[in-house]
């Protein structure tokens, strides 16, 4: 009867799934663009201009225009967005729904998998991925979403128990969109790869992202005359696991864990050991960051501590799981077959989650909740497959819904991070062409949403090499988001500054979603006001 009253009951899933889906896509449908947006709008219209050239044009992301080769993933999804772009436009809404369609598609992937693997829990899971800050915020019109949904419905048709060749086609072709629209899901093949075994002629589809990305290369050589994915910028870490980062991904998990280590404290028969790895994680969040990493300490500092506990907790239930499925191939190791025959699904989620963690731990220039959205599925499947029940609507909702507060509150704030900039790029441009008066030039720096609508309204993008502004310009200039260097800062005089006025959704500095840096830095963190100066260039 507990489980007819829960959320395994089917009467639930379909509105479940879809209310879900709706609360996703209204949270982003009217935010601005916002973040790598800007770079992605860029390079869809260098495609528009010249598809057959991406990636020999140029982007101003750093200090100056670059060959857009630079850039760090290849472009599948940027022909895709640049398609949406020449048949409807580049507004808000259009391209939001565009997005939403593997918003929807990546939920829809996830409860597949959760069904298969933890069916009690699917739509529990499915809500606790969903609901929290780490998905909602990081939809906008980036790529990292659409990986998602591409990686997980890879999975789920590769470890389908009716694998056939048509399946195994299938799921190494969207494989190989995910791995064309980013290069981090590389990850995921040695995962896939293992679920393919079971079938011969699906494991031979394998070849099909080794083709696609081959493919690619002989374009990027008749593009620029070099392979992109050998050519980009090195890591500079090397080739070995940072314990920083490593500590910087258990901190950005905790931005997913909480529902379910709450989960495993009420429900499981070893809720007390779950319990007390969850505090202990965060007792030790403050020695980590204020003594081993010497980073300073935070306002929010105690939620930051709650978070990462509970990502200990939860990864160490996806351990134990682990540890299990050790066990049971140990035992059975003069029957090899049949372990893979009974372990295949469970084995290629340890590949799946082992293979992201490494690499997460090892390459990247920093630590964003994005990164830890990959990982997300695995993580909560492993540690709650085998001992959970579904909860009822009551305790389920008393997890769930103070989770979905915070991811509501979180993705408030950074609407008001994007508005700010959105709408105050009209309003200052015309202020500093007043400002300026006739034959003056009007300059802006910055990155993020703030350069998309700066140039829409008329502003000059300044390039630090090439750009002059002579005596009398006027410089619009952002505070606190990534800029161009000013070397000659001190010439400049503050004519009027801006800033955004305080609210309860000028909270959170929710840029530390996006990147919290190659360190474990909160990623819950106070924001300081924002604001926008206009400087004229001294005579």
């Amino acid at each position: 009867m507990a489980r007819a009253r829960g959320l395994a009951d089917g009467r639930y899933r379909a509105w479940g799934l879809a209310g879900l889906w709706v609360l996703a896509t209204g949270l982003n449908l009217l935010k601005p663009f916002h973040l790598d947006d800007t770079a992605h709008l860029l390079i869809a219209e260098q495609i528009l201009r010249d598809p057959l050239h991406p990636l020999s044009r140029t982007l101003n992301w750093l200090d100056t225009a670059e060959p857009i080769f630079v850039t760090n993933q290849p472009h599948l999804f940027f022909y895709l967005l640049a398609g949406v772009m020449a048949v409807f436009g580049t507004g808000e809404v259009v391209l939001h729904l565009f997005l939403s369609l593997f918003t929807g598609l990546a939920i829809w992937a996830a409860h597949r998998l959760f069904s298969r693997f933890v069916p009690d829990l699917a739509l529990f899971l499915s809500a606790a991925l969903v609901l929290g800050p780490g998905f909602l915020i990081n939809q906008n019109v980036m790529v990292d979403m659409p990986v998602l949904a591409l990686m997980a419905l890879a999975v789920l048709l590769v470890t389908d128990e009716r694998l056939s060749a048509r399946r195994g086609a299938a799921a190494f072709a969207v494989f190989s969109a995910a791995l064309l629209s980013k290069y981090s899901a590389v990850f995921l093949f040695p995962a896939l790869l293992w679920g393919a075994l079971a079938n011969r002629r699906a494991a031979a589809w394998a070849l099909l992202p080794v083709l696609a990305l081959a493919g690619w290369s002989l374009f990027n050589l008749y593009d620029y005359g070099a392979v992109h994915v050998l050519n980009r910028p090195a890591n500079e870490g090397g080739i070995v696991p940072s314990p920083k980062l490593t500590i910087a991904l258990i901190a950005n998990l905790g931005a997913f864990a909480v529902p379910v280590a709450a989960l495993l404290v009420v429900a499981s028969r070893w809720r007390l050991v779950w319990g007390a790895l969850w505090l202990a994680g965060a007792a030790a969040f403050y020695p980590v960051i204020l003594v081993l990493l010497a980073r300073p300490g935070e306002p929010l500092m105690s939620l930051n501590a709650l978070l990462f506990g509970a990502a200990v907790a939860v990864g160490a239930a996806a351990g134990a799981r682990v540890a299990r499925l050790g066990w049971t191939l140990w035992r059975g190791r003069g029957d090899p077959a049949g372990w893979f025959a009974g372990h295949r699904g469970d084995a290629t989620l340890v590949l799946w989650l082992a293979g992201g963690a490494v690499f997460f731990a090892t390459f990247p220039p920093f630590m964003a909740t994005r990164h830890a959205l990959l990982l997300a599925v695995p993580l909560f499947a492993l540690a709650c497959r085998g001992h959970l029940r579904a909860p009822g609507l009551g305790r389920a909702g008393a997890i769930l819904l103070p989770w979905a507060l915070v991811g509501v509150f979180v993705t408030a704030n950074d609407i008001a991070f994007a508005r700010f900039y959105r709408d105050q790029a009209p309003i200052l441009a015309d202020r500093a062409r007043a400002l300026a008066g006739p034959g003056v030039k009007v300059f802006t720096r910055g990155h993020w949403g703030w350069q998309w609508y700066a140039a829409r309204a008329g502003m000059i993008t300044y390039d630090s090499r090439v750009s002059v502004i002579s005596p009398g310009d006027i410089l619009v200039d952002p505070q606190g988001i990534s800029a161009q260097a000013l070397a000659d800062a001190a010439r400049f005089e503050t004519l009027e500054t801006i800033v955004q006025p305080a609210s309860i959704f000028t909270v959170l500095d929710t840029h530390r979603f996006y990147a919290s840096g190659a360190w474990a830095d909160a990623v819950f963190k106070r924001l300081r006001a924002r604001e926008i100066r206009i400087l004229r260039a001294a005579r």
